[in-house]
């Protein structure tokens, strides 16, 4: 299975397990095989907040388990939503709250992972202010964290009501400038829309786009809102009362699309045909008389509201007790702190939100959410893009500036929204297979010839089947209908594969031949005489031989003065481990700590993750900060972005070091129009 599923008890309140449990819920995509050693951890934190991820579903991180890359992503339901119940009354709602899910990480990080660190964490949208606060609560059990549309309202924090209005609206028009760009852009850089839509048409539509998110945020919070309960809005009359009842619901799901495609017309999930169709549908639903030249969209009412995937119990009562939701960090200043009366008034523009008039009101204050209040030194990699109306107005910049105190890197994509979708590339040279992290501890004054290990996986992917062809001819006129699908590597020459045959008849594997490829090498295996029974399974032995294994193995960048690598002491221990050997040529002993030492290909037979044709830009980054060190990130980045070609589509790169380290900051400002014909 590529997935487990798991339920722990953790209590509702963490500072008083008196007051009760409830079930948390979590699974882990893992590689495949039953032997996991050598595989590092990743968390992935989701936006919402209560966004619900499910096992099978696509994700940012997926690709760390179907890329072979030695990784177990950790996915869980936000307490609340999903799976992760708490008990229904409006009382419980004050065990809602983020700083009680930091807590639940943790609870997560000890079973999974018991007295280990997360390898890293990935935070997107609310899930950055969530990751944010675990890190810096729990710093030593986080080697990595990467923000991706990282959220902060810190320009909300004046107790004066006045400053915070002039927040609420100068944060408004940045929003609205990215939106009006965002649909610009798409009728500028898209042939389906030359000679079809005019300067003046883009310009008329741009006003009235504005004035249409006026209305939907002044009455009913966001347009998602109202795309889920577009029907009971249409029939209670709430739409007319908003003067949008002549809009569809198709043209409220492209304006919550429209915070999500940005203007980048890659080809990465059919974005640019999605950036295309919702163009088409806006245009259409504010200016009805473009049908003759952009055709017709469904009708109005098409369909009934959709199941929502998200807890809105959550997302409220985070909204209002974390402070990261600008209109009501507005009306909350206004109605000076009196958090029942901002929520009545939320209520009323809806005209009796039940979500909202179900909030349950608690003695605590709000907060307003500031990532500053919660720096710590970890690793960090921020990305942004410059068409994401929701991180708008600086709130990534203030990471970088006041929120981080290690090494960090901030990245901002120009035309990228909020779904951060970034445009493929080809890296033909060799870059990154993958790294091992080698622990020396404190090395002696004069070691020579230290050994040391690190563990690397034992699990493989089948590539193809091998033989000659009159092999494989035989197999399929004999009536094989054997498939190969998992490889684990038991010792120096031996490994165990799962078959599986799907005929009516016993199978034997006498003298199959497979490839394998495991991160490191590519082998040939021979499997053992097996019957595999009808319509079943079997996990089948076998020997092989490494016929491919171009790679060397390169010491971090910030490697402890002193301390160097023994050449040629590089060895592969089968099944699990690496070993090396390396020296102190310091007059004193060197205190180290745990680093990931980078494996790269030195040909172009073996491609490792960050190699090859089309690959997504997004994977490769974010791989690549996982596995390197900061400065090894850094300095490799360069050459990186280069290769792929993707620094053309950059608007700005931002390197800085930590407090404590000499290295020299680099930053780089890239302008200049992104090129139209993007793929």
């Amino acid at each position: 299975m590529e997935y487990i599923q798991r339920l722990i008890r953790v209590p509702l309140n963490h500072d008083n397990e008196k007051e009760g449990e409830f079930d948390l819920y979590y699974f882990i995509h893992k590689p495949v095989g039953s032997l996991q050693v050598g595989l590092k951890t990743v968390l992935f934190c989701a936006g919402g907040p209560g966004q619900i991820v499910r096992p099978r579903d696509e994700n940012l991180l997926k690709f760390l388990r179907d890329e072979n890359t030695a990784y177990r992503i950790v996915h869980f339901h936000l307490r609340g939503s999903g799976f992760s119940q708490i008990p229904p009354d409006r009382e419980s709602d004050r065990f809602i709250r983020t700083s009680q899910a930091v807590r639940d990480i943790e609870k997560i990080r000890l079973a999974v992972l018991k007295d280990q660190p997360w390898d890293g964490i990935v935070g997107y949208s609310y899930g950055t202010v969530l990751a944010q606060q675990y890190t810096s609560e729990y710093k030593q059990m986080v080697r990595k964290l990467i923000l991706i549309g990282p959220l902060s309202m810190h320009k909300f924090k004046s107790p004066k009501p006045a400053e915070v209005r002039a927040a609420f609206d100068a944060y408004a028009k940045k929003v609205q400038k990215v939106r009006q760009n965002v649909i610009g852009k798409i009728y500028e850089k898209n042939e389906e829309f030359k000679d079809k839509v005019s300067k003046t048409d883009i310009t008329e539509i741009k006003t009235r786009l504005a004035e249409v998110f006026d209305r939907i945020e002044e009455r009913f919070g966001s347009e998602k809102f109202v795309a889920d309960k577009y029907s009971e809005f249409l029939d209670s009359g709430k739409l007319k009362d908003a003067d949008l009842e002549q809009y569809s619901q198709l043209f409220f799901k492209k304006l919550c699309e429209l915070r999500f495609i940005g203007w980048q017309p890659t080809e990465i999930e059919g974005l640019r045909a999605k950036q295309v169709e919702a163009a088409r549908v806006i245009a259409l639903g504010l200016d009805p008389s473009l049908k003759d030249k952009l055709g017709t969209v469904e009708p109005k009412n098409d369909s009934a509201d959709d199941p929502v995937d998200e807890s809105y119990r959550t997302l409220y009562v985070m909204w209002a007790y974390d402070g990261f939701r600008p209109r009501f960090l507005k009306e909350l200043s206004e109605s000076n702190q009196d958090i029942g009366a901002a929520l009545k008034r939320g209520a009323e523009r809806v005209g009796g939100n039940e979500f909202i008039e179900k909030i349950g009101i608690s003695n605590v204050k709000p907060t307003v959410w500031d990532p500053a209040k919660y720096k710590h030194d970890v690793p960090t990699l921020i990305l942004e893009g410059d068409a994401d109306p929701v991180t708008a107005d600086g709130q990534a910049e203030h990471y970088l500036e006041q929120a981080l105190t290690g090494a960090r890197t901030f990245i901002k994509f120009a035309g990228v929204g909020h779904g951060f979708d970034l445009p493929q590339i080809d890296i033909m040279q060799p870059y990154l297979i993958g790294s091992v992290l080698i622990n020396p501890k404190t090395v002696k004054k004069g070691e020579s010839n230290l050994k040391l290990s690190g563990l690397i996986p034992s699990v493989a992917r089948i590539i193809d089947s091998g033989g000659s062809e009159d092999d494989r001819v035989a197999a399929i006129r004999s009536g094989s209908n054997l498939e190969f699908q998992d490889a684990i590597i038991l010792s120096k020459n031996e490994v165990s594969v799962r078959v599986i045959n799907g005929s009516a008849q016993e199978q034997d594997t006498e003298g199959i031949h497979l490839n394998i490829k495991h991160n490191l090498f590519t082998a040939k295996v021979t499997l053992k005489g097996s019957r595999v029974p009808r319509k079943g399974k079997s996990w089948v032995s076998g020997t092989f031989k490494i016929i491919d294994q171009n790679y060397v193995l390169r010491p971090p960048a910030n490697l402890e003065d002193g301390l160097e690598l023994i050449e040629g002491s590089v060895r592969l221990v089968l099944p699990g481990k690496v070993s090396l050997k390396i020296k102190n040529t310091a007059d004193h002993d060197v205190p180290a700590k745990p680093k990931n030492w980078i494996y790269k290909p030195t040909g172009t037979t073996f491609k490792g993750p960050c190699q090859g044709e089309g690959l997504p830009s997004r994977n490769c980054l974010i791989y690549a900060f996982l596995e390197m060190e900061h400065e090894d990130f850094r300095k490799q980045k360069s050459e990186f972005l280069e290769l792929g070609g993707i620094r053309q589509y950059i608007r700005t790169i931002d390197h800085r070091p930590g407090q404590d380290s000499e290295q020299i900051q680099s930053s780089s400002e890239i302008s200049g129009e992104v090129p139209e014909n993007v793929s």
